[in-house]
């Protein structure tokens, strides 16, 4: 519905120089017989089905890539240019404590069963160390720091071991994320 009301609009509002480099007048050359697209057209109208037999090949071609992406090990820090100064700032910290501290790894268990869920998860490689659970009512949050960068595939990896281990603990009902 914008074409019909939109256009025209346009067309009385800045006058024939959107047409800019040819401006059309009544009687004027027809420019679409003759131009660049005029050609185009002729020759994909001679051989419709070759033309789009090669635009498909093409287009396989250039999408091959989109089907193996490997976007793992790309980390914050890499899409820079440089070494900007909030890079230098982030490694500061890296420097002075764990890779995953600003990103633990958050449990939440029953709190009869958090002893033995922090036993387990101290003993998940990966995991740093373990804070003492906060018990709020029958709950309990436990947060283990990663050793690694929360955001490469060691991290992802750990994780996914924590919230498997997790699990055999009988009535544990825990949950993991980070």
């Amino acid at each position: 519905m914008v074409m019909p009301t939109l256009l025209p609009t346009l067309l009385v509002i800045v006058g024939r120089w959107l047409f800019w480099p040819v401006h059309p007048t009544f009687g004027s050359v027809d420019h679409t017989a003759i131009g660049l697209w005029a050609k185009v057209g002729a020759r994909i109208a001679r051989a419709p089905r070759a033309t789009w037999v090669a635009t498909s090949a093409a287009l396989i071609v250039a999408g091959m890539g989109v089907l193996q992406p490997n976007a793992v090990g790309l980390q914050n820090k890499d899409v820079f240019f440089g070494t900007p100064d909030s890079v230098v700032g982030e490694q500061v910290p890296a420097d002075h404590f764990p890779a995953g501290a600003g990103q633990p790894v958050n449990v939440i268990t029953a709190a009869d069963q958090a002893p033995a869920v922090r036993t387990l998860m101290t003993g998940v490689s990966g995991i740093s160390g373990v804070a003492s659970p906060v018990v709020k009512g029958d709950r309990a949050l436990l947060a283990g720091t990663l050793g690694v960068a929360p955001d490469s595939q060691s991290a992802i990896g750990t994780v996914g071991q924590v919230r498997a281990w997790i699990h055999t603990i009988p009535g544990a009902d825990a949950i993991a994320w980070w």
